[in-house]
């Protein structure tokens, strides 16, 4: 739950975009959780992740899980930055020297923006949480039926 609340709240101070394919922003999202991390969606994703590994049950698939991450977040967030840093330029490295990437700050950085949340930008997110619960539903079946 904390990892869904965390990509609800992401996607709210984002904007509609981060549902789409292509990396693309019309500002830069600095306000709300964007001012203690720079990917905040990203890093909700991990809490998830883990979660689920471990409401699951079965500690082995944390690696799979694990590897997942890496090999998606190394290759997604140095493109992600590298349009930022093109698109908002000085503003992006202000940022950038700030907010750190992964790892939140305890308080808000004070220069953020005040972008006001968006309720449209998170209905993925609830698409993701029923997903989430289905998978989450028919593993515990097959557990029960195995007993």
């Amino acid at each position: 739950m904390a990892g869904l609340g965390a990509r609800v709240l992401a996607a709210g101070f984002a904007g509609r975009h981060t549902r789409s394919s292509k990396i693309e922003g019309s500002r830069l999202a600095t306000a709300g959780p964007y001012a203690h991390v720079r990917n905040p969606i990203y890093l909700g994703s991990v809490i998830l992740g883990i979660g689920m590994v471990f409401l699951i049950g079965d500690r082995r698939l944390l690696l799979p899980c694990t590897l997942t991450f890496l090999a998606l977040y190394f290759g997604m967030i140095p493109a992600e930055e590298e349009f930022l840093s093109q698109k908002f330029q000085d503003q992006y490295a202000v940022y950038c020297r700030n907010v750190p990437r992964l790892i939140p700050r305890i308080t808000g950085w004070p220069e953020a923006g005040k972008t006001p949340f968006d309720w449209g930008a998170v209905g993925g997110e609830w698409q993701l949480s029923l997903i989430l619960a289905g998978i989450w539903s028919l593993i515990r079946v097959r557990v029960a039926c195995h007993r």
